[in-house]
């Protein structure tokens, strides 16, 4: 294929890769406290604390860490707030957003480098002819490109100059996602903010259980009140401290799974007359508890999966089992045996990240 030919199909796969952000899109002042880099990313690129105290401006992030432990949700959330907080309007900020199958099996060495080119080629464009007036560039499933460190090379070479163009804190910003820190041996990381996103340490973990088991809904007794339930659950015979020791390994994703199905169990080991108080206290049995652990605890599909507890025939499953899920789902959990108990709960596949 003629090099001409080639940049023309390169510009032409770029100009397919951008998008517009929204408005309704999480920023990262919407997220909970729990997730651990969002004070830093809050205050990253603010020219006030770079100007007076000199920390390194740097042109982007990097993601890293296991599935489950929020690369996706942070990096949403920092594309949305870096326009957002600079007054842009909508239809005046984009972004990139490049996956694996960019970079297949087989590509050749010139197509990969000629695709990472037109990304920035096609941000520099926009900025220049005034359709945008901030793009963010976000590179995906990094450790699943082909000819990877062909790919962090191009990146690195175009940021570079990117930056002696237009100043790249100003105008663009460059996400980097992978599941693999062994990419930090690329001559691109340096450059970048790196945020490991690993699982949860026991502190980390004491802290979001500690969170989670106490919580405040909406009276629903005297709507628009302003009036809240304080819930408070606990498990007979087991602390925090043992909880948190027990979900050891666990990623952010599968603790706030752990907690959802713990609440579920308040719904239905609670006595009605629980819910008409203002204060809610309830410790859930222990068996049952050990038996959500062990499930989470086994290796998790990965990819959309959702909740399949009703409707598991939609998703393939036999009418026959359907069924007997279904009959499982109505019996009460204090009825249930323990291989009753971990049957129903193996309904449940939970997403990634």
């Amino acid at each position: 294929m003629e090099q001409a030919e080639q940049t023309r199909l390169c510009r032409e796969w770029a100009e397919n890769v951008f998008y517009g952000p929204s408005y309704d899109d999480i920023t990262l002042s919407e997220l909970p406290d729990t997730y651990f880099w969002k004070p830093v990313l809050e205050g990253l690129n603010d020219q006030f604390l770079y100007q007076y105290f000199q920390l390194k401006n740097y042109p982007g992030v990097l993601f890293s860490g296991p599935p489950g432990n929020g690369k996706h949700t942070l990096a949403k959330a920092l594309l949305n707030s870096l326009w957002r907080k600079r007054g842009i309007p909508e239809d005046k900020a984009c972004y990139a957003y490049v996956q694996a199958q960019a970079f297949p099996k087989g590509q050749p060495p010139q197509e990969t480098v000629g695709r990472v080119n037109a990304v920035f080629e096609q941000a520099e464009a926009s900025l220049k002819d005034g359709s945008a007036e901030y793009c963010v560039l976000l590179f995906d499933q990094m450790e699943q490109y082909n000819n990877v460190q062909l790919v962090l090379n191009a990146i690195g070479e175009a940021l570079g100059e990117y930056i002696d163009s237009m100043g790249c804190a100003r105008e663009c910003f460059l996400i980097c996602i992978t599941e693999d820190s062994a990419l930090y041996n690329s001559s691109l990381f340096p450059e970048l903010l790196c945020c490991p996103c690993e699982n949860p340490g026991l502190r980390q973990r004491r802290k979001f259980l500690r969170s989670g088991l106490t919580y405040s809904v909406p009276d629903w007794r005297s709507p628009g009140s302003g009036m809240n339930k304080d819930i408070k659950l606990s498990v007979s015979g087991l602390s925090v401290d043992d909880l948190a020791e027990q979900t050891e390994g666990l990623s952010y994703r599968q603790l706030s799974d752990f907690l959802f199905l713990l609440k579920m169990e308040l719904v239905r080991q609670g006595e009605r007359s629980e819910y008409q108080k203002l204060d809610v206290s309830i410790a859930l049995e222990q068996d049952t508890v050990l038996d959500i652990l062990e499930v989470l605890h086994r290796p998790q599909p990965t990819g959309g999966a959702v909740v399949i507890a009703q409707g598991a025939a939609v998703f393939g499953q036999s009418a026959a089992a359907a069924a007997n899920a279904q009959t499982q789902t109505n019996k009460d959990p204090k009825d249930m045996s323990s291989s009753e108990r971990l049957s129903y709960l193996e309904q449940y596949q939970f997403n990634g990240d």
